[in-house]
């Protein structure tokens, strides 16, 4: 039996958690993170997702559902014995992440802006020990980004408002980007 360390980490709440690092029982109740965990290369430590991660396929036909977002089965997750619990602050409910947080970790995001996006990357990859996966994946996406703003700028007969409109809307590329680089890293992706 390997021993394992309690380290800490600081949510996007600002909470401090304690897990066994590196976690070795991960259950996510976001399906944006739970298609991160994937990215990151964590197939052996999710152990649970919600009804609406859906991608990666093959996670969702063979992971363990452990009720919606929004109606998770605590009594399901505490038998699952997680070192670890991902969670959002919009997506899921308060009162429901509250009592697990009385049995286990829960890790809490709160995204706004895509500076948060990348903050929650760069912060669950570290706390699972796959730091320079997550670092390279929000390059990426950045880097993405990036080109598709350029390319909107360089059309001349875009008019400002279009211009200023496809900004705002490239913050929503962000999650599609993540999606489509999940989709080209799993063997099979149909829906």
């Amino acid at each position: 039996m390997v021993i394992r360390n309690l380290r800490s980490f600081v949510d996007q709440l600002g909470r401090e958690i304690q897990i066994p690092f590196p976690p070795e029982k991960i259950i996510s109740v976001v399906p944006s993170q739970t298609e991160l965990l994937f990215d990151l290369g964590l197939d052996e430590e999710v152990i649970g997702i919600t009804k609406f991660c859906v991608h990666p396929s093959t996670w969702f036909r063979t992971k363990t559902r452990v009720g919606g977002t929004k109606q998770l089965h605590i009594d399901q997750i505490i038998s699952l014995q997680p070192d670890l619990i991902i969670a959002n602050k919009e997506e899921n409910v308060e009162e429901q992440i509250n009592e697990l947080a009385k049995h286990f970790p829960v890790w809490i995001s709160d995204i706004k802006t895509p500076d948060d996006a990348y903050t929650m990357m760069n912060s669950i990859g570290e706390m699972v020990n796959k730091k320079a996966e997550a670092s390279s994946l929000v390059k990426s996406v950045e880097q993405e980004i990036r080109n598709w703003q350029f390319e909107i700028l360089n059309h001349k007969y875009f008019s400002p408002f279009f211009i200023l409109i496809s900004i705002t809307i490239s913050l929503i590329f962000c999650s599609w980007s993540l999606r489509q680089m999940s989709s080209t890293s799993s063997v099979s992706t149909t829906m």
